[in-house]
């Protein structure tokens, strides 16, 4: 998978007392989104035959975000001088950007390799048995309920 950004801005407030004062850190978020298609997890409900060509709809595909720390990097950062100290905010920062990177993958075709290696894979099975196989690949429910076809053997 290719190398996604995206920016995060995270505020921690100090309130109360008589000093009070923000800290703001943006954070650039570098990583990518990996796609997983369970084969194992397809079940009889998922195969149909018609004709004499197999139809296997896939089953929803997992998506496992990862920010890559070391071509991530602080942008900036502003501070009073009664601001809080910046623990956690990093890491705070990284968790927010976790479902902006998998909302870019979305917007790609980030998913056309794994459901060509599904393909693939079935293709193998489809040779093997001497049967033709229609694939049937759905895009992740969190980028949409879509589903497209592709040629399998």
């Amino acid at each position: 998978p290719s190398y996604l950004t995206t920016e995060v801005t995270v505020t921690v407030k100090k309130e109360g007392g008589r000093f009070r004062g923000d800290r703001e850190l943006t954070y650039l978020a570098s990583g990518q989104v990996h796609l997983q298609i369970p084969l194992a997890n397809i079940e009889a409900s998922d195969i149909e035959k018609i004709n004499d060509v197999y139809y296997v709809t896939l089953p929803p595909s997992i998506l496992s975000p990862v920010i890559d720390v070391n071509k991530s990097r602080v942008l900036g950062e502003m501070a009073g001088v009664f601001s809080p100290n910046k623990d956690g905010m990093i890491t705070e920062a990284q968790q927010s950007a976790l479902p902006m990177l998998v909302e870019a993958a979305c917007e790609t075709d980030f998913d056309v390799d794994s459901n060509r290696q599904a393909a693939f894979q079935l293709e193998e099975i489809g040779e093997k048995f001497d049967v033709q196989i229609q694939l049937m690949t759905q895009r992740p429910e969190v980028c949409s309920n879509q589903t497209s076809a592709s040629n399998g053997r």
